[in-house]
């Protein structure tokens, strides 16, 4: 018999696997393999190379992958070093342009649909069948017979298509008139080697919604910080859903996101401006890098409201950046005068800034070897100011 602490090795990944991480099962040619409930909370285990025996299926005989769930993924700031997706990770993408996707997470479970020796499987996750609940057989039947695509074995055969199954009868805390399927996503395996798997991108996933009838999860592809805020605002702000799950870096890493509350939890909501963050950064520092305005944010609040305030975190740094900018600029031409006369001085700096009384004040105070007060700078960064309203400005639910 073996010993809780000897590890089994999986051939198709040619690795040790731990089994007092993972449970390894199987059956009829099969082995299932899922982290231990021990260890399935725990982030320390997890690296890139086990992140996929989250929900696996694999071949006895010779490790090919059968059926592929979701890999492993963690809450925003959580998770080993190498893994950790934070609010600086997710801004740092939006602000560069990169292409990330939002799925609206709800109330439900997985169920993965897989080709196998000619014929179709369904299962949840952690299983090789899908003991989900009590009327789990007749949910399956309604869908097969609404769904026929489902039953093709001919079609997708190289992919686990994983879809949210919703039902009425296993409510946790969204409640659904009926059962019914999303597509959610979408595992590639046909090269059938551990190290290739990779998920289908949303463009990728909309013929195959197309091909079966069965509606694509709710989305939506945010490119820059406005498109952010208008999913706050118009998506998250304004439905009933658990969370939701950001997807990067030609969305292959995933990271879940909650949906409470949480700025109306810390007072936050109701508060927030684009002169407060002004006021936030005066008081905290002045640190001239984003990834230090959002670290002094995460002390004071969770990562998910840091999440919530990233439109203004972003307004607040590209402020940051001009003042940054503009004061070095105006301190060189005060430096490189400093033997001019005062008269002569004001007189050049009026006529250079004849259209920026701002600038002209602030240049009087550098020749003059005076500090910069907070006024004067507040009044330059309040220029600005975006405007940027919805889910954390007072007075805008009538919008």
């Amino acid at each position: 018999m073996r010993k809780r602490h000897e590890p089994v090795t999986v051939s198709v990944i040619n690795m040790q696997l731990d089994t007092e991480q993972f449970r390894v099962a199987e059956k009829d040619g099969l082995r299932l393999i899922n982290p231990q409930y021990s260890s399935a909370g725990s982030n320390d285990t997890w690296t890139r190379e086990n992140l996929w025996l989250r929900s696996r299926v694999e071949s006895v005989k010779n490790g090919d992958t059968v059926s592929q769930g979701f890999g492993k993924f963690f809450n925003l700031g959580q998770g080993p070093d190498e893994l950790r997706i934070d609010a600086e990770t997710i801004l740092t993408a939006i602000r560069s342009n990169q292409r990330v996707v939002a799925t609206l997470k709800y109330d439900g479970s997985c169920l993965i649909r897989s080709v196998y020796n000619g014929e179709v499987m369904f299962r949840t996750r952690g299983s090789l069948a899908y003991t989900y609940h009590d009327g789990a057989q007749a949910e399956m039947d309604a869908f097969v017979k609404k769904y026929p695509k489902l039953l093709d074995s001919t079609w997708r055969s190289t992919q686990s298509l994983l879809f949210e199954w919703l039902t009425p009868d296993f409510q946790i805390v969204i409640k659904y008139d009926e059962a019914d399927l999303r597509l959610l996503a979408a595992v590639d395996h046909g090269h059938r080697h551990f190290s290739h798997l990779r998920y289908l991108t949303i463009e990728e996933l909309t013929p195959i919604s197309e091909e079966c009838n069965i509606p694509l999860i709710e989305h939506r592809v945010i490119d820059s910080v406005k498109d952010w805020h208008h999913f706050y605002r118009e998506v998250v702000d304004h439905k009933e859903i658990e969370g939701y799950v950001l997807r990067l870096n030609n969305e292959q890493d995933l990271v879940k996101i909650k949906a409470t509350p949480y700025l109306t939890k810390h007072g936050v909501k109701s508060n927030l401006s684009f002169k407060s963050m002004v006021e936030f950064w005066l008081q905290h520092g002045q640190e001239g890098i984003y990834h230090s305005i959002l670290g002094q944010l995460e002390k004071l609040y969770d990562e998910e409201v840091v999440m919530w305030a990233l439109p203004f975190v972003d307004n607040l740094f590209v402020a940051v950046e001009a003042w940054t900018e503009t004061r070095e600029a105006v301190r060189m031409l005060a430096v490189n005068r400093q033997h001019w006369s005062r008269k002569d001085f004001a007189v050049s700096m009026q006529e250079h800034f004849a259209d920026d009384r701002a600038k002209f004040a602030l240049a009087m105070q550098f020749w003059q070897g005076k500090p910069i007060e907070d006024k004067m700078i507040r009044n330059f960064m309040m220029r600005y100011d975006q405007g940027i309203k919805g889910q954390f400005s007072q007075g805008d639910d009538n919008d």
